[in-house]
C-alpha cells in the first residue's frame, strides 16, 4: 500500500501517518520529494483499512498494490541480489588467484 500525501503535508503530518501505521506493527518507507511525500507500507497490509487512513486532511490518496508489482519487485530484488554475489565472487577470485 502507498499513501501519497498532499503537498501542504508538513514532516510532522508524515510522522503523524507513519505511527498510524507502525501502531498496527508495520513498518514504513518516506520518500521526501521536492513537494510531495510518499509512504510505502511493508507488510501485510490486510490489517489496516485505507479509510483510516484516507480520512486524514494531509493525506492526498492510499493506493493498494496489486499482486504483478510485487511480484515484479520480488524478481528484480533476486536479480540484484545474485548481481552482488557475482561481482563479490569475481572480486574474490581475483585475490585469491
Amino acid at each position: 500500500m502507498i499513501i501519497v500525501m498532499k503537498m501542504s503535508a508538513t514532516s510532522k503530518d508524515v510522522e503523524k501517518v507513519s505511527k498510524i501505521i507502525i501502531d498496527k506493527g508495520l513498518r514504513v518507507s518516506v520518500v521526501n520529494g521536492t513537494g510531495q511525500s510518499v509512504i510505502g507500507i511493508i507488510g501485510d497490509t490486510t490489517q489496516i483499512d485505507p479509510k483510516i487512513i484516507e480520512v486524514e486532511e494531509c493525506v492526498e490518496k492510499v493506493m493498494k498494490v496489486s499482486e504483478p508489482y510485487k511480484l515484479a519487485y520480488i524478481e528484480l530484488f533476486i536479480l540484484m541480489i545474485r548481481s552482488l554475489m557475482l561481482m563479490e565472487l569475481k572480486l574474490v577470485e581475483k585475490i585469491w588467484l
